[in-house]
């Protein structure tokens, strides 16, 4: 996940390893903010407050290449544009699980294997 976003980064954009360090870690920030907004959707969601916040998601998602968080974000969209409450709990369920994985490999010392 984290690799797919730096090749996208330094591939499609031209940027350089301390410029995708540092948008990454303005992704992580964000995406944090926005899974601990999620977090309290998951047993009642709130369809206007889900649609807000995955806006966000799939708007800088799409940004950066993270294409996994990007199609999540715009399926628990289209539930909570739907009204599918149960979509929504699934979809929300999803961006957290995503969420855990991206922190967790933030910590891990996988960027050895980035060098290119």
């Amino acid at each position: 996940m984290k690799q797919d976003i730096y090749r996208y980064l330094e591939t499609n954009l031209g940027l350089s390893r301390p410029e995708t360090d540092e948008i990454y870690a303005l992704f992580l920030r964000d995406f944090h903010t926005l899974a601990e907004s999620l977090s309290q959707q998951e047993e009642e969601p709130d369809i206007l407050k889900i649609r807000e916040i995955t806006h966000s998601l799939y708007g800088f998602s799409m940004n950066i290449g993270a294409e996994d968080l990007h199609h999540a974000a715009v399926a628990l969209n289209a539930s909570a544009k739907a009204n599918d409450r149960e979509g929504c709990r699934r979809g929300v369920r999803l961006l957290l699980t995503l969420h855990d994985t991206y922190q967790r490999e933030a910590l891990t010392p996988a960027d050895a294997a980035m060098e290119p």
